[in-house]
C-alpha cells in the first residue's frame, strides 16, 4: 500500500511515537512518504522519504530570537499555522498527492487533518487521522473554528484513531460517528526496552522513583515533588528514597526553586532535558516509575503517555493518576498503583506503600511487560492500522 503520512514534526521527540508508526508501516512492506509542518534534525531518526512544507516567506524571515520568544508563548505554534496558512500550504499538499497518488493519506493530529482533509476528498484519496490529546481535550475550548473544522473532519475521514478508549469517547463527543472511530494504542519497539527485574538492583537500602516527561501543567511535577516531599516524612529515618526527574520545560525553574524550598536538594535530581538512550538507562536504574497527570486550566489532557508504556515494557511498577488513558497500561494492584489526581497525599501514601514492600516490584513489572505484550507492540498496532485503511 501507498501510504503519505502527514505531520507535524517527525524529528521531535516528544512525538517518538509518530516517528515509530511511519518506520512500522514500512517495516511491514508500506511504502510511505512524510509530509512534515517541521523537521528537526535528531540523531539516529533519519528518514529519505520526506518533504518539509514551506511556510510564507515573511514567517522564515522572523528572527531565530523571536521565533524562541514566540515559541513560549504560542507552544501550539504547528496546530496555529494549519488553520492560519491553511490555503498556502494546501497548494503544496496538493502537488505532493499529485505526484505521488498514494492509497491513504494519513495524518497524525486533528490540525494535520484540517490541513490535508480537504485536499484528500477533492482527489478522492482515502483520508485517515489520529487523533491524540491536546487536538481533542484542548484545541476545541481555545477556538470555535476548530469544533468547525473537525465537523468538517469527520465528514472527509473515512477512519478515526484514537490512543485510548477515553480519547474515543472525547472524539465522538466532538460529532464523529462511533463507527469510525477506532482506539490503537501508540507502539513502543519491544526489542529496544527489554525487561530487566527492578528487584534486582536494589541494594536494599535506597528506593529509587523517576519520573520521565515535560515539565508542563498536565504533567504535574510540582504536585509529584511535594508528594515526594510528604513521603519523606512518613518514612522511618532507616528508609531511604530518591527522586530523579528526566526532562524540562515551562515549569522546570519552578521545580528547581521547590526542591530548594522544601530542602531536598540532596534528594531529588533534575537531570533536564534527557534523550531516549538516557531515559533508558535511567530506567534500568530505577525501582518505580511515578507521574502525578491532571487535567489543566484550559481542559489540556494527556493520551497516553509513551514514557509509561517504555517503563511497563522495561518493568517497572507504576504509580499514576486516573486520568485520560493511562488506566489502559496501568491497572491499578495489578501492574502499578493510581490515585485521583490532585491527591497528593494518597500520591504519597502510594509511594510509601511500593517503598516498604519490595517484594511487589518484581510482580507488578512482569504485569506491566505482559500487557504491553499483548497491546502495545508497534508492528500488531501498525498491522491493525493498516487493516482499517483496505
Amino acid at each position: 500500500m501507498k501510504i503519505v503520512v502527514a505531520c507535524g514534526n517527525l524529528g521531535a521527540l516528544s512525538e517518538t511515537f509518530v516517528y515509530e508508526r511511519v518506520m512500522a508501516l514500512r517495516e511491514l512492506g508500506h511504502e510511505v512518504l512524510v509530509i512534515a509542518t517541521k523537521h528537526t534534525n535528531t540523531p539516529n531518526r533519519d528518514y529519505s522519504d520526506l518533504f518539509v512544507l514551506r511556510r510564507p516567506k515573511g514567517i522564515r524571515k522572523v528572527s531565530h530570537t523571536l521565533r524562541n520568544i514566540i515559541s513560549k508563548i504560542a507552544p501550539s505554534t504547528n496546530q496555529e499555522d494549519c488553520n492560519k496558512y491553511g490555503s498556502f500550504l494546501r497548494e503544496q499538499v496538493r502537488e505532493i498527492l499529485l505526484e505521488a497518488r498514494p492509497d491513504v493519506v494519513h495524518a497524525e493530529f486533528g490540525p494535520l487533518g484540517t490541513l490535508v482533509g480537504p485536499v484528500a476528498s477533492e482527489m478522492g484519496i482515502k483520508l485517515s487521522v489520529f487523533m491524540h490529546a491536546f487536538d481533542v481535550t484542548e484545541l476545541p475550548q481555545k477556538s470555535i473554528k476548530w469544533k468547525v473544522g473537525y465537523n468538517k473532519l469527520w465528514q472527509q475521514a473515512s477512519v478515526i484513531f484514537a490512543p485510548s478508549n477515553f480519547m474515543r469517547k472525547e472524539i465522538i463527543k466532538l460529532g464523529a460517528l462511533p463507527d469510525e472511530v477506532y482506539v490503537e494504542h501508540n507502539g513502543i519497539d519491544l526489542a529496544k526496552w527489554k525487561y530487566s527485574n527492578p528487584k534486582s538492583r536494589w541494594n536494599g537500602k535506597t528506593t529509587k522513583f523517576l519520573f520521565v516527561g515535560r515539565f508542563v501543567e498536565k504533567k504535574a511535577p510540582l504536585l509529584l515533588i511535594t508528594a515526594f516531599s510528604r513521603l519523606r516524612r512518613q518514612l522511618p529515618a532507616s528508609a531511604k528514597v530518591k527522586l530523579t526527574m528526566c526532562g524540562n520545560g515551562p515549569l522546570f525553574e519552578k521545580a528547581k526553586d521547590l526542591v530548594f524550598q522544601l530542602s531536598l536538594e540532596n534528594h531529588v535530581e533534575l537531570l533536564g532535558f534527557c534523550d531516549h538512550a538516557r531515559v533508558k538507562n535511567e530506567m534500568l536504574k530505577a525501582h518505580i516509575l511515578v507521574q502525578h497527570s491532571v487535567t489543566t486550566s484550559t481542559g489540556d489532557m494527556e493520551g497516553l503517555p509513551v514514557s509509561l508504556t517504555e517503563a511497563a515494557a522495561i518493568g517497572l511498577p507504576i504509580i499514576s493518576t486516573r486520568h485520560s488513558g493511562i488506566p489502559e497500561v496501568v491497572v491499578d494492584g495489578h501492574n502499578g498503583l493510581l490515585v485521583e489526581e490532585n491527591d497528593v497525599d494518597a500520591m504519597a501514601d502510594r509511594m510509601q506503600m511500593l517503598t516498604s514492600n519490595p517484594e511487589l516490584w518484581a510482580t507488578m513489572g512482569r504485569k506491566g511487560r505482559e500487557i504491553v505484550e499483548l497491546n502495545f507492540e508497534r508492528l500488531q498496532c501498525a498491522h491493525r492500522i493498516a487493516e482499517k485503511w483496505l
